[in-house]
């Protein structure tokens, strides 16, 4: 135990250096050194008979010199349940039967405490109910009193919160009208506070629900019907994502260096660190950096893991968060040179000139039945314009950002990342990538990428990975960037209307004051000769 105290105590004294990383955060490591072999003390275990199928079983917390990682709950010597609650419910008795339980803690060095004391419970027969008659808490035996229920609506959700005053199963109905036609939910557990989410509603849409009480004889309570309204839809996008995310390779450092997007609604830049794959989302990983700032050094990571996987977010100061620019890096293999060079591998088809085409193709790696978009399912979006990757001449705006978006139903549960890539216009063997996350509504894949703020012709390329990590489909689209019409109109001002007059004007004048003056003199001329005669 004292060697180990010395190893925190140096470790404590050393971690500066993570904090260095930091810009408006901190970030604390906690590091166990030397042999934990103190185990914790003794559960104190309690358990009272719901009904004939159940019983319902708590104990203490007990204490440990780190912290207590579980529980292991025993029937009649059997081990039956591992948690990490203090509380279990044991269901699928068989009515009329005597049970004994106890129960052990142990911590993460799966040191395990003696046992708890030994608690004996008989489930009872299945007796008729009783006749009815008040108790002390102010509910019967012979049906479920309501306590209090809560209901809250998402857009396509409500989640449910009953409470009763005695433990009762529940059963919830719904639909659009009060015959509850698209649905219920039923638990199997009699518990005095309830909880469940109904999902795949409609947003802004009314619905009508029923919730009924059941006691351990079987005995139904309507315990309260009404409505409520899911919310309705508002049309947002999420963050556009930062530009110009590199990961460089420094030794067995990694440099990260991005752009952070225009405007003043921009809250921080997250980003977080893997090494199992490109982090999914915001706490999907270890957190090097939050804050303002372009660039963070990632120390010696590379003697530890290779490839390592970045993930850069977004986050904006309403909380949204954007689906993360990604990069991967590699240590040196044995036998190449150690530089610093960009080691983002470059996808297929971004090594050289670029042509006019699209393509879509999958690998050998594809189950049969796996959905796969189509390229007229995968679209782009940028101002009032939605683009199938179909389409053939694609041009966009090179100073506004652009969405690409899947509908989820276009791909199968069973894929895990979907990557899109970007080169530069200017430079083909450079490349950026982002990854498609599922948007608020949970109705598509979507990735918001900054502007190129340059012209030229790019390839979009859009990878779809299975949960091996193998790239089961690939689709790619040539892409010219543009400024806008509007950025190519230039104004002209009064006072250049002036000068141009000024300086180029005579040139247009004097042929036409030539042109004036012969006519005068011919008209003149004319009108001589008729007066003589």
């Amino acid at each position: 135990m004292t060697r180990a105290l010395v190893y925190l105590l140096i470790l404590g004294l050393t971690a500066s250096s993570v904090y260095a990383q930091t810009d408006s955060s901190n970030f604390s490591i906690r590091v166990f050194g030397g042999t934990d072999t103190e185990a914790p003390t003794t559960p104190v275990l309690s358990g009272s008979v719901i009904s004939q199928n159940q019983v319902n079983l708590s104990w203490s917390t007990p204490v440990d010199n780190f912290f207590v990682s579980g529980y292991v709950l025993f029937r009649d010597g059997l081990p039956i349940a591992t948690t990490s609650q203090v509380s279990y419910s044991d269901v699928g008795l068989i009515a009329s039967t005597t049970y004994t339980y106890a129960v052990k803690a142990f911590d993460p060095s799966f040191n395990y405490s003696s046992s708890s004391n030994v608690v004996v419970l008989t489930t009872p027969d299945n007796p008729s109910p009783p006749a009815p008659n008040s108790d002390s808490n102010g509910g019967t035996a012979t049906r479920v009193v309501l306590n209090n229920i809560e209901i809250n609506p998402t857009e396509r959700s409500a989640q449910f919160l009953v409470q009763t005053v005695r433990p009762a199963r529940f059963e919830i109905r719904w639909g659009r009208s009060n015959a509850y036609e698209l649905g219920y939910t039923v638990n199997d557990i009699f518990v005095s506070s309830y909880e469940t989410t109904l999902r795949d509603l409609e947003p802004g849409t009314k619905y009508y629900y029923e919730v009924v009480g059941y006691t351990p004889f079987g005995l139904a309570t309507v315990l309260e019907k009404g409505s409520f309204s899911t919310i309705p839809v508002t049309e947002s996008f999420p963050p556009v994502n930062v530009s110009g995310f590199i990961a460089v390779r420094d030794g067995a450092d990694v440099r990260l260096m991005w752009e952070v997007p225009a405007g003043e609604n921009i809250a921080s830049i997250k980003i977080v660190r893997s090494h199992l794959g490109f982090p999914a989302h915001a706490q999907d990983g270890v957190v090097i950096y939050q804050g303002l700032g372009t660039e963070i050094k990632d120390n010696d990571i590379l003697n530890q893991f290779s490839p390592v996987y970045y993930s850069a977010f977004v986050i904006d100061k309403t909380g949204a968060v954007s689906s993360g620019a990604v990069a991967r890096v590699y240590a040196v293999q044995p036998g190449v040179p150690d530089s610093s060079d960009i080691t983002i591998p470059i996808p297929s088809g971004l090594d050289g000139e670029i042509k006019e085409e699209t393509i879509a193709s999958t690998s050998p790696y594809v189950s049969a039945g796996t959905r796969m978009p189509q390229l007229d399912e995968i679209f782009i979006l940028q101002k009032e314009e939605r683009v199938p990757l179909a389409k053939q001449g694609v041009t966009l705006d090179s100073e506004a950002p652009f969405l690409i978006s899947i509908p989820k139903s276009a791909v199968s549960e069973n894929l895990k990342t979907i990557i899109a890539s970007l080169s530069d216009p200017t430079d083909s063997r450079r490349t950026y990538s982002f990854m498609l996350r599922i948007n608020k509504d949970g109705t598509a894949y979507e990735a918001v990428l900054p502007p190129t703020l340059l012209e030229g012709v790019s390839r979009l390329i859009i990878d779809i990975y299975d949960y091996e990590s193998h790239i089961v489909a690939n689709y790619q689209k040539t892409i010219t960037f543009k400024q806008s019409e509007v950025h190519n109109q230039v104004p002209v001002f009064p006072d250049q209307i002036v000068h141009s007059f000024m300086t180029y004007g005579w040139m247009v004048a004097t042929p036409l004051l030539l042109l004036m003056a012969m006519w005068l003199w011919f008209r003149r001329r004319a009108t001589v000769i008729e007066d003589k005669l």
